[in-house]
């Protein structure tokens, strides 16, 4: 019972550290976008980066797994997000 218990903390604490390691790549890569140009590609990775997470059956992220999959999902974004983002 106590493993099963420790095996749940950690993966509570694994989901904890991914919305932490998310929420620090949307401030950096807004920045990065010089705030204007970077604001709605961060949002459209954060989602893309939190959809990846969910529906990949390794919920055992590392932090650099993590900041990968959102760098990605920012770069592929970065003009279609502006485009959408701006109008709206």
């Amino acid at each position: 019972m106590l493993a099963r218990f420790a095996v749940g903390y950690e993966q509570v604490c694994r989901a904890i550290l991914t919305a932490f390691v998310i929420n620090v790549a949307f401030i950096a890569h807004t920045v990065m976008g010089l705030v204007v140009a970077g604001l709605f590609p961060s949002v459209a990775a954060a989602y893309a980066t939190w959809r990846t997470w969910i529906i990949s059956e390794d919920h055992w992220w590392t932090c650099k797994e993590t900041w990968t999959v959102f760098h990605r999902a920012w770069k592929s974004e970065f003009q279609q997000a502006n485009i959408a983002g701006w109008p709206q």
